[in-house]
């Protein structure tokens, strides 16, 4: 929400020999976890869906996370932000839904 510098993000990252997925909020201020859980490797397909005040995560083609929040309630950008030196991507599509 560009009013508000409010965003939303879902992400696979690595913690020690395990990968965890969730979906973060900022409100302007400060990131917030609103959903989190252990998914199986840390490679194949994000898929993330913000429509409204629902999220939804979706890795390997299973729905692992949804959330909802309100922080967000206009159209923006969106984006991929790759941490690692070792992370890449084969593609990144944005698509209205």
């Amino acid at each position: 929400d560009a009013a508000s510098g409010a965003m939303v993000m879902a992400e696979v990252f690595r913690v020690g020999p395990r990968f965890r997925a969730r979906i973060m909020v900022h409100d302007g201020a400060a990131w917030r976890v609103l959903a989190a859980r252990w998914v199986a490797g840390g490679r194949g397909v994000v898929r993330f869906d913000v429509v409204g005040s629902s999220l939804r995560m979706a890795y390997q083609g299973r729905l692992v996370l949804a959330a909802q929040s309100r922080a967000v309630m206009s159209a923006g950008g969106s984006g991929l932000r790759l941490s690692a030196a070792t992370a890449g991507a084969g593609s990144f599509t944005a698509t209205p839904l």
